[in-house]
C-alpha cells in the first residue's frame, strides 16, 4: 500500500508541476502499466541508458539533451557536427551507472525515457529517477522482433509522429523480410556461432540473453551452453569449451582485439571457425551493429549477420542497405568506400 501511495503522490506531484510550468500534460500507459503525466507538446528528452541515446538521436536529435558517454573520434565522423557540443550526461544503465541527476534537472528535458527490457529492477529504477528529477520517466519494452512498435510508441509521446512511422516501417520490413528468408532453415542445418566478448574473447552470451536477439533472429545456432547472466550479462569461459563447442563462425565484440588478433592466437588455433578463416569483428561505428547497446543499430546487425551466416537464403547488397540505414537512423550519406570500410573485417586462415 505504502508503494502504490508513493507512486500515487509522485503522479500527482508531477502532474502539479506540469500545470505549474504551464504545460498541458495527459496521462499515458507506458510498457510497464505505469500511469505517466507527460507533456501535450515535448520539445526536448533524455533516456536513462544508451540504448535509448541511439533509440532517441535517429529519431529527433534537435530534442535530445545530452549524450550518454563523450563521443570518440570513430563515433564523430557519423554524427552531425552540430551535436558534438551536447552535453554528457551519463545513464544509469551497464555496469557503472553515471547518471548526473543535477545536471540532467539543470537541463531539464520534458520527459526522460527508459528504453530496453521492463524488469523490477528497471521499474524500480525508473520511480526512483522520476522521484529524483521531478521528470517524467516513460518505460518502453524495445525487443528486436517489435522495435517498429516500440519506436511509433515514442514517437507518438514526444510528436515525431511521421519520422516514427518512417524509421517504425523499415524496422517492421527488416524483421519480416529476414524472419521470412530464414524460416526454411532446418534446425540441423543451423550455422553454429560463438560470440566473443571482453578484451581476451572468452565471455559470451547464451541463446534467450537481450544480448544475443541479434545471434538468435538470424538463426545461429548459439553454441555457448552458459547461464544466462541477465542485465549487463556476459559468462566467462575457458579455451577448452570453445575446444569442444568447435562453432562454425565466431563473432567478435567491438571491445575484443578483432579477427586478426584471434587468427595469429595459439589459443584459438584448434578452434574450426579459425582455421575456417570465418572469423568476423562485428562493425562498430558510431555503434555496435551486434550488441551493447542492443538498440535499433541492431536492424543493421540482424542484415549483416544473416547475410554471413545463410548467404543463399538473405540474397542482399549489404553495401546499399549499410548506406540505406546510416542515411535513415544516423542522418549521415555513407560513400561506397566508407560502407566497405566499416563491412571489411574478417580473419584469415590462421599459418
Amino acid at each position: 500500500m505504502r508503494v502504490k501511495n508513493l507512486k500515487k503522490m509522485c503522479a500527482i506531484a508531477l502532474f502539479t508541476a506540469l500545470l505549474a510550468s504551464g504545460l498541458s500534460a495527459r496521462e499515458i500507459t507506458d510498457n510497464a502499466g505505469r500511469k505517466v503525466n507527460v507533456p501535450d507538446k515535448v520539445n526536448s528528452f533524455y533516456t536513462t541508458s544508451q540504448i535509448g541515446i541511439i533509440t532517441l538521436y535517429a529519431l529527433n536529435p534537435d530534442k535530445l539533451v545530452g549524450w550518454g558517454f563523450a563521443l570518440g573520434d570513430s563515433d564523430k565522423k557519423f554524427i552531425n557536427p552540430k551535436y558534438y557540443g551536447l552535453p554528457v550526461l551519463g545513464v544509469w544503465s551497464g555496469k557503472n551507472g553515471t547518471g548526473n541527476v543535477e545536471q540532467i534537472a539543470k537541463v531539464r528535458p520534458d520527459v526522460i525515457f527508459s528504453i530496453g527490457t521492463i524488469e523490477k529492477t528497471m521499474i524500480d529504477q525508473a520511480d526512483m529517477i522520476q522521484k529524483q528529477t521531478g521528470i517524467p520517466v516513460v518505460m518502453v519494452n524495445a525487443p528486436l522482433a517489435k522495435l517498429d512498435s516500440s519506436i511509433e510508441f515514442i514517437g507518438s509521446i514526444t510528436g515525431d509522429t511521421e519520422r516514427a512511422k518512417t524509421l517504425a516501417a523499415y524496422a517492421k520490413k527488416t524483421i519480416s523480410a529476414i524472419s521470412s528468408a530464414l524460416a526454411k532453415v532446418p534446425d540441423d542445418k543451423r550455422v553454429r556461432v560463438y560470440y566473443a566478448e571482453g578484451p581476451d574473447g572468452l565471455q559470451t552470451d547464451p541463446t534467450g540473453s537481450f544480448h544475443t536477439e541479434v545471434l538468435d533472429f538470424a538463426r545461429g545456432a548459439n553454441v555457448a551452453d552458459v547461464l544466462n547472466q541477465g542485465g549487463y550479462g556476459r559468462a566467462t569461459v575457458s579455451p577448452e569449451q570453445l575446444y569442444v563447442w568447435q562453432p562454425d563462425v565466431i563473432i567478435v565484440n567491438s571491445d575484443k582485439e578483432g579477427p586478426s588478433g584471434l587468427a595469429s592466437s595459439s589459443t584459438w588455433a584448434p578452434v574450426k571457425a579459425v582455421k575456417d578463416g570465418r572469423v568476423y569483428q562485428v562493425p562498430n561505428a558510431p555503434f555496435d551493429w551486434f550488441d551493447r547497446p542492443p538498440s535499433v543499430n541492431r536492424l543493421i546487425g540482424t542484415w549483416w549477420l544473416a547475410n554471413i551466416l545463410y548467404p543463399d537464403q538473405v540474397k542482399i547488397d549489404i553495401v546499399a542497405e549499410t548506406k540505406k540505414f546510416y542515411s535513415l537512423f544516423y542522418w549521415y550519406d555513407l560513400s561506397d568506400d566508407e560502407a566497405k570500410a566499416l563491412l571489411r573485417q574478417k580473419a584469415g586462415t590462421p599459418k
